[in-house]
């Protein structure tokens, strides 16, 4: 999946709440700063690779992973949409 050529920010829907995603690029790394309509919700994501080659959407820092994967599969959906 090429996600590394979305440069503009957009938004995504989660559970009726509108987020703010905001494409970042640090390197060869893309993090997405997630934040919802009213500032209660701040979250960066990145895509990791795990031992076995897989893919999947974590954190940073680490420890809100479901949060992540849940939003992570919205951006995706988003991306290839979009291309």
């Amino acid at each position: 999946m090429m996600m590394e050529n979305l440069d503009k920010n957009f938004e995504v829907l989660y559970h009726e709440r509108s987020l703010h995603v905001e494409v970042i690029r640090t390197g060869k790394q893309v993090l997405y700063r997630v934040m919802s309509a009213d500032g209660q919700m701040a979250l960066f994501l990145t895509r990791a690779k795990d031992a076995e080659g897989y893919y999947f959407w974590t954190s940073i820092p680490e420890g809100r992973q479901q949060l992540a994967e849940e939003i992570g599969v919205l951006i995706e959906a988003y991306i290839q949409s979009s291309s």
